[in-house]
C-alpha cells in the first residue's frame, strides 16, 4: 500500500512541467543585449535548484517495521550521479548495514524537482543481536528503485526515495542459499556544495 502510493507521487513529479534552460533563453539580439546588462540570474537562480558536483544526504526511513538510519555522498555529471550510501537497519533480531555504491539518472532537465533512478550493489552485514556467539553475516547484494530531489534553492534539498534491496545468505541449519529481498523508504536533507 505504502509503495503504491509512494510510486503515484512519484509518477506526479515526473510528469511535472519542469523549466528548461531553453525556455530562459532570450528570443531576439534585443533581449539578449538587455538582460546581459541588467546582469540576469543564471538558470539556477532561477529554477532554485543546484548545479553542485558534490552533494551530502543525511536519512531516515524504515525497511518493514524497521527503523532505518542513513548518510550518503554523491558526485554529479549530469545526468548521472555516483554515491556511496551507508545505513543502518534497526530490526528487533539484527541489525543490518547495507553499504552500497550506487549509480543515479536522472529522469528530468530540471534544477528545481528532479525525479531519479538508482541502481546499485555492495556489501550486506548483519549482526545478530538476540543471541550470544552468534557471528556476524556478510553478504553481497543489489538495489533498485526510485526518487525525487526537491531543491529549495541552490543549496539545499529534500530526497525521498524507495527501493529494493537483494542479497543471498547461507542458512546454517541446512546448508543452502536463501534468497532476500527488502524494502526500504526514506526521506533525506540535501546539502550541494563545491
Amino acid at each position: 500500500m505504502v509503495s503504491t502510493l509512494l510510486l503515484l507521487l512519484f509518477v506526479i513529479l515526473a510528469s511535472q512541467n519542469p523549466v528548461s534552460a531553453a525556455a530562459l533563453q532570450p528570443s531576439s539580439p534585443t533581449q539578449a543585449g538587455s538582460i546581459q546588462n541588467a546582469s540576469a540570474p543564471t538558470v539556477t537562480e532561477v529554477s532554485g535548484g543546484t548545479s553542485s558536483p558534490f552533494e551530502i544526504s543525511p536519512t531516515v526511513g524504515f525497511m518493514g517495521a524497521s527503523a532505518l538510519l542513513g548518510a550518503r555522498a554523491s558526485m554529479n555529471y549530469f545526468p548521472v550521479s555516483l554515491e556511496l550510501a551507508g545505513e543502518q537497519v534497526l530490526g528487533r533480531t539484527a541489525t543490518l548495514y547495507p553499504i552500497t555504491f550506487n549509480a543515479i539518472l536522472d529522469l528530468a532537465n530540471s534544477t528545481r524537482t528532479v525525479p531519479y533512478g538508482i541502481v546499485g550493489g555492495g556489501l550486506f552485514l548483519t549482526v545478530p543481536l538476540n543471541s550470544v556467539g552468534d557471528q556476524t553475516i556478510s553478504s553481497v547484494g543489489l538495489c533498485f528503485g526510485g526518487g525525487f530531489k526537491y531543491f529549495i534553492n541552490s543549496k539545499i534539498g529534500i530526497r525521498f526515495e524507495t527501493k529494493q534491496m537483494f542479497t543471498r545468505i547461507k542458512n546454517q541449519h541446512d546448508d543452502h542459499q536463501e534468497l532476500l529481498i527488502f524494502q526500504s523508504s526514506s526521506l533525506g536533507v540535501v546539502f550541494a556544495f563545491g
